[in-house]
């Protein structure tokens, strides 16, 4: 039986990897971010990325949230899922983590997506940008959405679980623990965040557009 497609539109670091776990639990077939398919996005060339939708039942992550008007548009009985952070502050420091930690190709590949999704680098410095842009983005979906019956937010971090999910999609609950990928120690991570916020041009590889890393 063909599933009804289901689109995550959250921006990253909102649980995304919970709902694709989730999904492939429940025997989705599902792609994640995709720095190749942001490009495509980006540039407005979505022919490409309709030949992806063909092949997966389930999306999660980067480049889906930036083109939820044309997936609905062109899946409009598909199930799509805000999933969400408890605030922004919340989420800004889980950003923040996930772009400052890691070795420096990691750190490259958080800035390259960063300048292609958002226009900024990194949001070391730019926190109130990086708020105004997550806080932007859930709101417009939220007003897009609005009475949508095949709209759900879902926050990991405030409790959701299979029974919000599952009911959503008109599934049965599975008997497998639920797959919650949320972790968080900004105490660990705040030293980077520190040295990061002191000396960015030192600290974050650059990004040119060159699409391979070079060791500097």
């Amino acid at each position: 039986m063909k599933k009804t497609k289901v689109f995550g539109l959250g921006l990253s670091r909102t649980g995304t990897t919970t709902l694709g776990k989730c999904l492939t639990i429940l025997g989705y077939t599902v792609t994640d971010n995709s720095f190749e398919q942001l490009k495509l996005v980006k540039e407005g060339n979505l022919d490409p990325i309709w030949e992806i939708t063909n092949k997966f039942d389930a999306f999660e992550d980067l480049p889906w949230p930036f083109i939820y008007k044309e997936l609905y548009k062109k899946y409009p009985n598909a199930k799509f899922i805000l999933t969400t952070h408890k605030d922004e502050e919340t989420w800004l420091k889980s950003y923040i983590r996930h772009c400052t930690y890691g070795k420096r190709k990691t750190l490259w590949n958080s800035v390259r997506h960063n300048v292609v999704a958002y226009g900024i680098p990194y949001p070391v410095n730019h926190e109130e940008e990086f708020k105004k842009i997550y806080k932007k983005h859930n709101n417009d979906v939220r007003k897009f959405f609005k009475n949508k019956k095949n709209f759900k937010e879902l926050c990991w971090m405030k409790g959701d679980r299979w029974e919000e999910l599952c009911s959503f999609l008109g599934v049965t609950i599975p008997e497998k623990e639920f797959p919650h990928s949320y972790q968080s120690d900004w105490g660990y991570y705040e030293r980077y965040y520190r040295i990061a916020k002191k000396y960015p041009d030192k600290f974050f590889p650059k990004y040119n557009g060159e699409e391979k890393y070079e060791r500097k």
